[in-house]
């Protein structure tokens, strides 16, 4: 399993039955070109609502392969764009909000999630390094 996510700038999400309705553009995504679920960040549109992760899986978010740089190029940090999806509400969380289910699986700590997302920056960092 690969996770990818463009989390800024959150983007307006609609209050449906059971979810939320999402679209917008999310840049810097490193990783999409491989991930088998990518994550956006959305703000429902409800009274002081925590900004939230919506996760998706890969054929609901198009790739725009904005990344054109001379070094990094292996980062892969593209845009996401979505148009309309629908994303049930288990699909979403808050970003460094205490785990929904208690059992040390779901315990995983944000920085240790932000690791893993900015991890393929590294690798990129690296194949540059390599190369030169």
């Amino acid at each position: 399993m690969v996770f990818a996510g463009g989390i800024f700038p959150p983007h307006p999400a609609t209050r449906v039955d059971r979810g939320y309705r999402i679209k917008g553009r999310w840049k810097f995504a490193s990783g999409c070109m491989g991930a088998t679920l990518c994550g956006v960040g959305i703000q429902p549109d409800e009274p002081d609502a925590a900004p939230r992760m919506a996760v998706l899986p890969p054929d609901q978010v198009c790739i725009d392969p904005t990344w054109d740089m001379v070094g990094m190029v292996a980062t892969g940090s593209h845009d996401l764009v979505v148009d309309d999806a629908y994303v049930a509400e288990e699909w979403t969380f808050v970003r460094g909000a205490r785990a929904t289910i208690d059992a040390p699986f779901f315990r995983y700590p944000a920085l240790a999630f932000a690791a893993q997302v900015l991890a393929v920056t590294t690798l990129g960092l690296a194949r540059v390094k390599r190369s030169t």
